[in-house]
């Protein structure tokens, strides 16, 4: 595929885009993807982020996420490290290190707006790696599926 291919087609590729700033946006989407990118924003810039993608999106749009849920330090051996209580992970270390927000937490944005649809399609439970013994009290109310959740890929579509 080339650019020049698919704009033949009526695709037209634009990237970068920012979605941190406020809307409303210039352009509208049919298509928005993002793979190895959600998991490294701020956590407290993370709702406006989601917020801002949908309203960047036309009815009937979809927007593909593939989001890395673990560790980034030692994915391989400890994959969940920074949830524990005694992590040395700081929110500065989003960027580095991923945010620590799970896979419900991003659902859960992403449905906050009512004319959104969420499905996973896609996700990694790592049932052979090692959870913390005790994890940072925000994680208390996750169950331990979407702590063991290492990746997903979610799909988020306009209705309306």
């Amino acid at each position: 595929w080339t650019l020049p291919a698919l704009e033949s087609l009526g695709v037209v590729y634009r990237a970068p885009v920012s979605f941190s700033g406020s809307p409303p946006f210039r352009e509208t989407f049919d298509l928005i993807h993002s793979t190895a990118v959600l998991e490294h924003l701020p956590v407290d810039a993370a709702p406006l982020i989601v917020s801002n993608l949908r309203t960047a999106m036309r009815p009937g749009a979809t927007a593909l996420h593939t989001i890395h849920l673990e560790d980034h330090r030692d994915f391989r051996n400890a994959p969940f490290a920074f949830l524990a209580w005694d992590t040395d992970w700081r929110p500065r270390d989003a960027d580095s290190r991923g945010n620590r927000l799970r896979a419900s937490d991003w659902i859960r944005m992403m449905r906050a707006d009512p004319r959104t649809e969420v499905e996973t399609l896609w996700s990694l439970v790592r049932e052979e790696a090692p959870l913390p013994a005790r994890r940072d009290p925000r994680f208390m109310g996750h169950d331990e599926t979407d702590l063991r959740t290492g990746s997903v890929l979610l799909a988020v579509r306009a209705t309306g």
